[in-house]
């Protein structure tokens, strides 16, 4: 007995066997190389291949194969893929990190949509979301959206492809900037606006329905037919699954190429100045939340230094002996800004720089910046939902206790996190065993935790002295 919990995320495809208790058996891991895909591209075809790769091989590692039971899909969300008349890719996967034309959303009649998309959607003005890249190729007369017969996501591609079957959960719909979050249902006036029609679009089911493995994949794979497959959830829905945050009272705070505070809500929730998001989960449950580059410019310093991974301890135990008040400044913006301004244009780098810093000063810079712009999504966060009684941290940043230390010192806030390197895969596992009966419902499991960092409150205020003059500068872009 057990299942597989399945993501393919930005970089990498991970299948994990699951125990029914959802203990970890095995895992397979397989990075996506660069002819399959970059940050803002995915092949189709390589991505699936990846995925049968992935599960043949962590199917081999269960003695008895036909005891799985189900397999819980996850991928990415905000990704776009247009398919001709027989359901055919007429081009790469468009991820979040595709943002077509961003100059197209600072346009006029772009600016006029903005909050009507918002109030309907929870998916503000940015050209990570497939409303505005199909609305920046209408505007482009892109050529292809003349023989563009459907309108798809990655997810959704991956589970027809594993079923045979065409549907989406609203979880992932609620990332296209086209799902309506008060009717659960397309919007057809954005639909409209876009000149696109409601048969272009799949049914909309929960993140519970189920389609089933086709045979000719089973055989291949080494699994029973017809066992059954989720319908597919974003990673961010996913993670806050696998980090036990299914209370409104829990905030998840992940840290990898993205990073993400998310919040349950019983209702959809709008900032007034549009800074953060609002995402249908499930079952009546809205994720409020705010998403920005992370690891992105970590791993941008890492190779314009030339610096190898091994070299983060190295670094940070250096860094760990500078005074907080010591070195400059960095804004995290190499790749345009997500939340709280979602500025695609707005610029990074570093920030009174002077001639005796040094390589060390400047890594603690960037993680520094990193963290301060997370915690200015924070601020702008807590005005729209209630500060969170417990706050889950994930991603890579757990790994580091130099990194773990500086996020509780600047949020002042106490962090939980768990040793599972892979919330968002433990989340499509949970969902997988719920599926196939031998979990009962995800909302009332308790989870065990690693530990929790205690902020240094002194280090706070120290923190707090640079973060204004972090509010500085990024006011003055």
């Amino acid at each position: 007995m057990g299942v597989i919990g399945l993501e393919v995320s930005t970089s990498q495809t991970k299948a994990v066997l699951y125990s029914p208790k959802g203990e970890q058996i095995a895992e397979c891991i397989e990075p996506l190389t660069s002819d399959i895909a970059q940050v803002d591209w995915q092949s189709p075809r390589g991505i699936f291949l990846s995925v049968l790769r992935c599960l043949k091989k962590v199917v081999g590692f269960d003695k008895n194969p036909d005891s799985i039971q189900a397999i819980g899909l996850g991928g990415i969300w905000h990704s776009l893929l247009l398919l001709d008349d027989r359901r055919r890719p007429l081009e790469s996967i468009r991820t979040w990190a595709d943002l077509l034309t961003p100059e197209i959303i600072d346009t006029n009649e772009a600016q006029k949509l903005v909050p009507m998309v918002y109030r309907k959607t929870g998916c503000v003005g940015h050209g990570m979301y497939p409303f505005w890249k199909l609305y920046a190729m209408k505007e482009h007369n892109f050529d292809l959206l003349e023989k563009v017969r459907f309108i798809s996501s990655q997810i959704e591609f991956l589970f027809q492809n594993l079923t045979g079957e065409i549907a989406v959960s609203g979880c992932t719909a609620s990332g296209s900037g086209l799902f309506n979050l008060h009717t659960k249902k397309w919007d057809e006036e954005l639909l409209c606006l876009l000149d696109l029609d409601l048969e272009m679009l799949p049914r909309i089911e929960e993140i519970y329905y189920v389609g089933h493995l086709k045979g000719d994949l089973a055989k291949q794979i080494g699994l029973k037919t017809g066992i059954p497959v989720t319908v597919g959830c974003p990673d961010g829905a996913l993670n806050q699954i696998g980090s036990g945050a299914l209370d409104e009272g829990i905030m998840t705070f992940s840290v990898g190429t993205s990073g993400a505070l998310r919040q349950i809500s019983a209702k959809p929730v709008m900032a007034e100045n549009l800074s953060s998001w609002c995402y249908y989960f499930a079952d009546e449950m809205y994720l409020v939340g705010a998403a920005t580059h992370a690891t992105s410019n970590l791993e941008w310093f890492m190779k314009s230094f030339h610096l190898k991974e091994t070299d983060h301890y190295r670094l940070q135990l250096a860094a760990s002996a500078l005074e907080i008040n010591e070195g400059p400044l960095f804004l995290p913006f190499l790749y345009g800004e997500r939340a709280p301004g979602w500025r695609a244009n707005r610029t990074g780098g570093f920030l009174s720089l002077q001639a005796d810093h040094t390589i060390i000063h400047l890594y603690k810079a960037v993680l520094e910046g990193i963290l301060f712009a997370l915690y200015h999504s924070y601020l702008e966060l807590i005005k729209v939902v209630e500060i969170p009684m417990k706050i889950r941290l994930s991603g890579g940043i757990i790994r580091s206790s130099y990194w773990r230390q500086m996020a509780a010192d600047i949020f002042g806030r106490e962090l939980d996190f768990s040793a599972h390197p892979n919330e968002s895969t433990k989340g499509a596992g949970l969902l997988a065993l719920q599926v196939s009966g031998q979990l009962g419902d995800i909302r009332n499991l308790t989870f065990s935790l690693s530990g929790t960092t205690v902020p240094d409150l002194k280090n706070h205020e120290l923190y707090l002295q640079r973060f204004a003059h972090y509010l500085e500068s990024y006011a003055s872009q």
